[in-house]
């Protein structure tokens, strides 16, 4: 069975002499792990493959049912992100994005149906995934070419953000999690402990805009289109680090386990764990 579909390249490593052995991440949310024959390109002619991290190639894939490696029939590069492999923050902040989804999108194996509805683990609730991970690396590769470099550690949030959503773990920010009064015109503080926001009544302090600074911005990456978040630059709250705590905490995920966070920092990026 042979099955035509688009990915973006989460990881790729050398297999024999010519060969890659990469893992996407499929248009439906799931990733798949293929050899890729003559994908480290080269040959007579020194021509190159196309299959570096983070691009997006459409490609035909063939694999038995049951079958977990597959084979990569032919691939032709769809987007290629190229200021992002010169700006080293940016690629730095590249693989984390990487990274995380394949550490969070679903391994899909063959079945009998036909096309992309034939793998596992396609339900539509991981779709978004897709849909993130490339306006992610899409606008990051447009604001590079604007000469937008200030602004990356945003990017890293609105990312976070849109995946939080994305997969249904983000803080409820309508109501208050004690008394369930609506918050869209009060001033509210994030409570990650308790996976959302309170009102200044339940707290019994007096909040200012600094500290409604997290729940405006939860509500613009909810209802906002991913370009529209990238056009401009936000500061942070202070205590940014909350949504490192808590997107890890969500995911089951430890920074010390992602191979790509000591980079980030490094890179002036994304804010420590507590």
């Amino acid at each position: 069975m042979n099955l035509k579909a688009a990915g973006i390249i989460l990881s790729k490593a050398v297999w024999r002499e010519r060969d890659l052995r990469a893992t996407l991440l499929l248009r439906r949310g799931q990733q798949v792990t293929a050899i890729f024959y003559g994908g480290q390109g080269g040959g007579p002619k020194s021509k190159a493959s196309g299959l570096d991290l983070g691009h997006s190639i459409d490609l035909e894939l063939s694999a038995k049912a049951g079958q977990e490696l597959w084979t990569a029939l032919e691939w032709k590069e769809r987007w290629a992100a190229q200021e992002i492999r010169h700006h080293w923050p940016s690629f730095c902040l590249m693989c984390f994005i990487l990274e995380i989804l394949a550490s969070v999108a679903p391994h899909g194996e063959w079945t009998e149906d036909e096309g992309e509805e034939g793998l596992t683990g396609a339900a539509s609730e991981f779709k978004d995934l897709f849909v993130v991970g490339s306006n992610a690396l899409y606008y990051l590769e447009q604001a590079l070419k604007r000469g937008m470099t200030d602004f990356l550690t945003w990017h890293w949030a609105v990312f976070l953000g849109k995946l939080l959503l994305a997969l249904g773990l983000a803080p409820r920010f309508t109501h208050c999690c004690f008394c369930q009064r609506p918050l869209a015109n009060l001033v509210a503080r994030w409570l990650p402990a308790e996976g959302g926001f309170s009102c200044a009544e339940c707290l019994g302090q007096t909040l200012d805009g600094q500290n409604d600074l997290w729940h405006r911005y939860w509500q613009q990456w909810a209802f906002a289109k991913y370009g529209d978040l990238c056009q401009k630059v936000a500061v942070l709250p202070p205590h940014g680090e909350e949504l490192s705590n808590y997107f890890f905490y969500q995911t089951d995920l430890r920074p010390e386990h992602c191979k790509s966070w000591p980079l980030l920092l490094a890179a002036g990026l994304g804010l420590h764990c507590r």
